[in-house]
């Protein structure tokens, strides 16, 4: 069912925009001026991007009810050249044995809060990205919740060359021993890297912290087909 006004056009486009190099941006675009024929979108590249050619291999189309339709190479074409003779080609890197945690019991509105503090060197020629600089995942080591726990992402300070990212457990929380699993990390380039932590050789070897809580809850919710 075709909606009024919107049985040719598109709400919204989809693109990520890739370079020689692997680094890439995503770019969504909109209608202009509310022509849904014509779509528009913008995005501010660093001058230590990557130099050259970057190319898009697919566009994502959508209407305003989510149809989609999935361009790909063979249906448009695409050139794209970027003159940045400062382009920076190397990966921020985590500094082995600099993670640390720091953990504090506080009172928010009569809930006890544990927040934990994570921080951790990072080795980068440059600067790192504005946005999403550092991301963490946590998982948790107890048997029962032997898989991740959800990750966040967290600021760098450009002076010390420190990430920092805060977790917060309220007492409904599992009680066991959690570290972190992943590290990923990106600068101004867009350049990436990831660090794992883990039993094996290959990885960076677990650190663990014990959070406990007052009143865990560990029962998965169920949904009541018959309501």
């Amino acid at each position: 069912e075709n909606v009024e006004g919107y049985e040719d056009g598109a709400s919204t486009a989809y693109m990520r925009v890739v370079s020689t190099q692997g680094t890439y941006f995503d770019l969504h675009v909109k209608p202009k001026n509310g022509n849904e024929h014509i779509l528009t979108g913008t995005v501010s590249l660093s001058k230590h991007a990557k130099n050259g050619n970057w190319n898009v291999t697919q566009i994502v189309v959508k209407d305003i009810i989510g149809n989609a339709r999935f361009e790909g190479a063979d249906d448009f074409i695409w050139r794209m050249y970027v003159n940045n003779p400062l382009e920076d080609l190397i990966s921020p890197q985590y500094v082995n044995e600099t993670l640390e945690y720091s953990l504090q019991e506080i009172m928010e509105e009569d809930h006890l809060i544990n927040e934990l503090t994570i921080t951790f060197e990072v080795d980068e020629n440059l600067n790192m990205a504005q946005n999403g600089p550092v991301y963490i995942t946590l998982a948790n080591r107890s048997s029962e919740f032997q898989s991740s726990t959800g990750g966040k992402y967290g600021t760098f300070d450009e002076e010390t060359r420190i990430g920092t990212i805060v977790f917060r457990f309220t007492e409904y929380m599992p009680i066991g021993e959690y570290y972190v699993s992943r590290i990923a990390l990106t600068d101004e380039a867009k350049n990436k890297s990831n660090v794992f932590f883990s039993d094996s050789s290959l990885d960076q070897p677990i650190q663990v912290v014990t959070i406990n809580s007052t009143d865990p809850d560990t029962t998965k919710p169920e949904l009541d087909l018959n309501m």
